[in-house]
């Protein structure tokens, strides 16, 4: 409770302190934008939103807007729209407005002059016909990673880069409670339908080694150190494939999420062991095979929706409290990832960014109420607490990764 309550803190206070900083930058491009077109009148303007934009860069345009004068009486055209002989306002840089793709691709720019109001960029532009023009966009369209998974999707041959997420989403979640069953089902069925020894292996030792969990420990054993390693890799390859811009930046951005992933991680899986070990809760976590290569396949079509290991834990009572854990663990995962995401906006950096892609991924992952997943465990202590907190990750998740980054 403690960390969440500093995390809360954090959040409280961050937010009035950068929105005054905001305000100031603003009122600095704003002035900027107004003296550019002094002696223009409106009419000989049009402002064109990038249909890519992110909320939270509308609104700090709309707050721009009110800071210009005559600006409500400028017509607006979609950016998906002909170029129009006018003056160009163009909100969004080529990332997220397709006129300025268009502009940037054909060479319509003659010259070009940037300047920098945190969290604002505004670009004084001259274009091929001697007409004016401004872009403004986020600072993080400069700096920040795109998700380029849906991209590098075999489904994004059939789908447009929206659909592939959520079609990869669904297959990994069938797949999933394909997997779900086999399990359950025994080691009969597995040899029916798998030659994989690996599942065979996890479904008929599963109960046998919720039984061998009989001691309370209070460190890492070297069982738990290789799940972890596992894990570690594993989502750090994932995440470079989702995120690196191209392949040649595949070892850079594996070594930063490496450092990234194996914190977030190893600081979970020590916070768990303690919190196991202060309520006396015999739990051990295991390397999942068949879900390390569910993680992979996800991935590859298009959005990661796996575990490369899990926690089993003691039948009965200790399922509820271990739930407790997970629960509150899921919650200062999710509040990190929050608080991030903020300063995101206003700092933009790349690391914080994988970090809260990364943290919300977790969350949005573990706490899915099938087993193996925690969420199972989660549920079975409090399913409203479980839900509330589901609810508010899937929104968070898809946000995140899908609505401003793709």
């Amino acid at each position: 409770m403690k960390a969440i309550s500093i995390m809360l803190i954090l959040i409280i206070v961050s937010c009035p302190a950068m929105a005054l900083d905001i305000k100031a930058q603003i009122d600095s491009a704003s002035s900027e934008i107004t003296a550019f077109f002094e002696g223009v009148p409106s009419t000989d303007f049009v402002i064109i939103p990038g249909s890519g934009i992110s909320a939270e860069d509308k609104l700090i345009f709309s707050l721009l807007k009110e800071n210009v004068e005559s600006a409500d009486t400028i017509e607006i055209m979609p950016d998906s729209a002909g170029r129009p002989s006018r003056s160009l306002i163009l909100l969004g840089s080529s990332k997220t407005n397709i006129m300025m793709k268009k502009l940037d691709e054909e060479g319509s720019i003659v010259s070009r002059k940037a300047s920098s109001y945190p969290p604002v960029m505004v670009e004084m532009l001259v274009l091929d016909n001697g007409k004016k023009a401004l872009c403004i966009y986020s600072q993080k369209e400069d700096g920040l990673l795109q998700n380029n998974a849906p991209a590098r999707s075999p489904l994004g041959l059939f789908l447009d880069k929206k659909q592939v997420a959520v079609a990869a989403t669904m297959i990994s979640l069938l797949l999933l409670f394909l997997l779900h069953i086999l399990m359950n089902a025994g080691s009969g069925i597995f040899t029916e339908f798998s030659s994989s020894k690996i599942m065979q292996k996890i479904s008929g030792k599963k109960q046998a080694r919720k039984k061998e969990i009989t001691h309370v420990h209070k460190y890492l054993h070297k069982g738990e150190v290789i799940a972890l390693l596992t894990t570690i890799l594993v989502f750090s390859a994932m995440m470079t494939w989702s995120w690196a811009p191209s392949s040649g930046d595949f070892p850079k951005y594996m070594l930063l999420n490496l450092g990234i992933v194996g914190l977030i991680t190893i600081s979970r899986e020590l916070y768990r062991v303690f919190m196991c070990y202060r309520h006396r809760i015999s739990s051990e976590v295991f390397l999942w095979p068949a879900g390390t290569g569910l993680t992979v396949i996800s991935t590859f079509l298009g959005n990661t929706f796996s575990l490369a290991s899990y926690t089993l834990v003691e039948e009965g009572a200790c399922e509820k409290r271990l739930g407790k854990i997970t629960f509150m663990l899921s919650l200062i995962t999710f509040s990190l990832a929050i608080l991030l995401y903020i300063i995101d906006i206003f700092i933009p950096s790349q690391i914080f960014q994988l970090t809260f892609v990364y943290a919300i991924m977790m969350v949005f992952i573990e706490l899915f109420p099938l087993s193996p997943m925690p969420g199972s465990d989660c549920r079975k202590w409090n399913k409203y607490a479980w839900l509330g907190l589901y609810i508010a990750a899937i929104a968070a998740y898809v946000y995140m990764n899908f609505t401003t980054y793709v």
